[in-house]
């Protein structure tokens, strides 16, 4: 006779054993699904910013390229730059840094899309002109008229040589007024009207102007030389250099010249001269002042083309050069007061000094 317990305990198991048959029954839990693409690793790739700049006057430095706001790059007038292992999607690329004068054509920012390896942003840039050219012209009437031209200077800086009647050009100018200088003229010769002048450059264009010169004939002067600068004797190696000239303001005269220092192959010094009985040499100017003396007005500058003996090798040896000289009567001879100089612009050649024997002496209104 079973007992009440043993039917508990019976029914205790089959219950067990009934859950167990039971959980046996079910179907096998699925598993997991596989990776969506959405766990894939992200696509990167090249976002590059170009650039084409036209006009005038471009930009010197260059621009600045910004990705999103956080990444920038320096890039040139015409030029490209290259962000890389940028994530796919839209991106914003923005162009600064252009000068005043510069201005972006294109959309900026610019938006871009980033769906293979690469993209590109092009900007363009067009300039216009922050200078301009000044052309000067010089007209030279009159007798005498200085054989060496004048100089004239911008904005007191940068300075060229003009001819007596010629024209020089100033490029790259800043655009508005500048001032500008004819300086250089023999004291027989004058500007007629405002010297300095101002002129106003456009930009990208050109602005002209003129100078007019007068020259009257000097006459009545006349300076003479004969001694020598430099001390010792004049004899072959020492540094002398002796003189022995009479010039005047017509235009007329002679000159000697002979430097000890130029010692030729047959042991003779070099020399220059002028002389009317020479063919082809002559006085071709004649100022009545020198701003090589302390007071100008006591000096006379004459120029020429003399016969010289240049040391050159045969045939070449003796030739015609031109060639400025100057002196200042500065007191009575033997004095050590007066000044002379000499030279030629063929070879940059230039002697000059204090009169240590002779005279040199002005004379004439």
């Amino acid at each position: 006779m079973r007992t009440g317990r043993d039917l508990r305990t019976r029914l205790g198991f089959a219950a067990v054993f009934g859950t167990a048959v039971a959980l046996g029954c079910n179907e096998p839990t699925a598993l997991p699904p596989p990776p969506t693409s959405d766990l894939l690793p992200p696509l990167t790739g090249d976002v590059t910013a170009t650039t084409a700049t036209t006009g005038a006057d471009l930009d010197p430095d260059g621009y600045t390229v910004t990705l999103d706001l956080l990444q920038s790059k320096s890039v040139a007038t015409n030029g490209s730059t290259t962000f890389s292992g940028v994530l796919a999607g839209n991106h914003m690329v923005e162009l600064s840094g252009v000068a005043s004068n510069c201005t972006v054509t294109s959309s900026n920012p610019q938006t871009v899309t980033l769906a293979s390896s690469s993209v590109t942003a092009s900007f363009t840039v067009s300039c216009a002109a922050t200078t301009g050219n000044l052309a000067v012209t010089t007209n030279t009437t009159g007798s005498n008229l200085d054989p060496d031209g004048y100089t004239v200077t911008a904005d007191g800086g940068p300075s060229q040589t003009i001819a007596t009647n010629g024209s020089v050009t100033f490029s790259g100018l800043a655009t508005g007024n500048h001032q500008v200088t004819l300086s250089g003229m023999a004291a027989n010769c004058s500007v007629s009207g405002a010297n300095p002048q101002t002129v106003n450059v456009p930009a990208g264009g050109t602005a002209t102007t003129t100078f007019s010169v007068s020259c009257t004939a000097a006459t009545g002067v006349r300076l003479t030389g004969l001694g020598q600068i430099g001390n010792g004797s004049p004899t072959l190696g020492n540094n002398v250099q002796t003189f022995d000239f009479d010039v005047r303001s017509d235009l007329t005269g002679r000159l000697l010249y002979t430097d000890y220092t130029e010692v030729r192959s047959d042991g003779t010094a070099g020399w220059v001269r002028v002389d009317p009985n020479t063919p082809g040499t002559r006085i071709t100017a004649f100022r009545t002042s020198s701003t090589a003396c302390a007071d100008p007005s006591r000096g006379v500058e004459f120029d020429g083309t003399g016969f010289a003996d240049t040391g050159e090798p045969d045939p070449n040896r003796y030739q015609f050069v031109d060639f400025t000289a100057g002196g200042c009567d500065n007191g009575p001879a033997n004095s050590g007061s007066d000044f002379f100089g000499f030279f030629i612009a063929k070879g940059y050649y230039y002697r000059y000094g204090t009169v240590t024997s002779g005279d040199i002496v002005k004379s004439g209104p």
